[in-house]
C-alpha cells in the first residue's frame, strides 16, 4: 500500500495499481511480452526475461516474497515469474528500469529505505538504488564461516539479517 494505491504483482507478467479507497484500476504495466510464450520469441531466442522451466522451479522454491516495494515515487518488484528486478513510476506505471543485477542470488525484497531497495538471498544482501539507476549500491556477505539463515528485514535505515552466528 502506497498512499491511495494498492500495488499488486500477481506473477503474470504485470504490476497493477488499484485505488485503495475506490477499487478502480489506476494502471497496469507489463514487464514482459505476453506474446512470447514459454520464454521463446519468434526467432527462437529468449525474450523479455521470461524464465525457462528450471528457473521457474528454482524461483518457486527460493523466493519467499514478491510483494512490491515503494521507494519514494518508485515501485520496485521482484516477481516470481521473471528473471529480473523492475522499477515503475508509482503514479503513472511507466517502466523506469529493469536489472538482472541481483537475480542470481535474490530470493526476495526485504524492504525499502528512502530511495534504496534491499534484496536478500541465500548468500548475500544487496542495496539497490531504486529511485534512480537500479545499480548496486552495496552488498553484504557474511564472513568467518557464517551464513544467512533467513530473510532480512529493513527497519528505518537499518537492515537486520539473521546469520548462523548472530543478527
Amino acid at each position: 500500500v502506497a498512499g491511495d494505491l494498492v500495488l499488486v504483482a500477481p506473477n503474470c507478467g504485470s504490476l497493477i495499481a488499484v485505488g485503495r479507497f475506490d477499487g478502480r484500476i489506476r494502471w497496469v504495466s507489463t514487464y514482459r511480452d505476453p506474446t512470447a510464450a514459454n520464454g521463446r520469441v519468434a526467432g527462437g531466442g529468449r525474450g523479455n526475461h521470461w524464465m525457462q522451466a528450471g528457473e521457474r522451479e528454482r524461483a518457486l522454491l527460493t523466493r519467499y516474497k514478491s510483494t512490491p516495494l515503494v521507494c519514494g515515487d518508485v515501485a520496485v518488484v521482484l516477481p516470481r515469474d521473471a528473471a529480473a528486478l523492475y522499477a515503475f513510476d508509482r503514479l503513472s506505471g511507466r517502466k523506469l528500469w529493469e536489472s538482472d543485477l541481483a537475480i542470481a542470488d535474490a530470493c526476495g525484497l526485504a524492504g525499502a529505505s528512502g530511495r534504496m531497495a534491499v534484496a536478500c538471498g541465500a548468500a548475500s544482501i544487496m542495496g539497490i538504488d531504486a529511485g534512480g539507476t537500479g545499480k548496486l549500491m552495496w552488498k553484504y556477505t557474511p564472513h568467518g564461516g557464517s551464513h544467512l539463515t533467513g530473510p532480512a528485514v529493513v527497519l528505518g535505515e537499518t537492515v537486520l539479517a539473521p546469520t548462523s552466528s548472530r543478527i
